[in-house]
């Protein structure tokens, strides 16, 4: 029963963790979308086409991006990222181009699509990484060339659901368990000690 009880803890915290996930997943995208539009609209709106005028569009790029993930916690981070040399790049919240797998990056330049990955967030300030989704698509810079951008969705508070889920069921667990020894010690006291009294009460008679 015990065994029993800890596959069905198991299945329904998969279950739960597949749930928790596929949302993150469908939220993630649609705001990635969005903020891909915002960044092409405002690009499209630019005449920048000097190098120091596309640096400044990229900063406002990034900076407008970021600014709508604000928050406490932060719902995302933004980075504007380029694969070409000595053009600028550009992230929110100190979050580090190590975040990108290299395999996303390359389905997202190479590739010219949208592009998701589970990831470790990572920091340039020290900060201990915590897991992430990564949502990347290409994005067409005027003056400076191909970009990826990628959103990037802290996974803590579904983290800290799963948890607490496992705890939860893991406490539950050892009370079943309990509660199954203790119906069976009763059980035991109800029917077997009357039998072993009324033997007891037979053996001098026999005798």
């Amino acid at each position: 029963i015990a065994l029993m009880a800890g596959e069905i803890a198991s299945l329904l915290v998969s279950r739960i963790a597949a749930g928790l996930l596929d949302a993150k997943e469908r939220t993630a995208l649609v705001e990635a979308q969005a903020g891909l539009t915002q960044a092409q609209g405002l690009v499209a709106a630019s005449d920048r086409t000097d190098a120091v005028g596309a640096t400044r569009l990229v900063d406002q790029v990034a900076v407008q991006l970021a600014n709508r993930g604000g928050g406490t916690p932060r719902l995302y981070d933004v980075l504007l990222l380029s694969a070409a040399a000595g053009v600028p790049q550009r992230g929110s919240n100190q979050v580090s181009e190590g975040t990108i797998p290299g395999e996303l990056r390359s389905t997202v330049g190479l590739g010219q699509r949208q592009a998701w990955a589970y990831t470790q967030i990572e920091y340039t300030d020290g900060r201990s990484p915590v897991p992430g989704l990564a949502v990347g698509a290409p994005l067409a810079v005027t003056g400076l060339g191909s970009y990826e951008l990628y959103y990037v969705f802290p996974l803590v508070q579904e983290t800290q659901t799963l948890d607490l889920v496992r705890r939860t069921l893991a406490l539950a667990g050892l009370v079943l368990v309990l509660l199954l020894a203790w119906i069976s010690w009763f059980v035991t006291r109800q029917v077997v000690d009357p039998v072993r009294g009324e033997q007891r009460r037979r053996a001098p008679a026999e005798r």
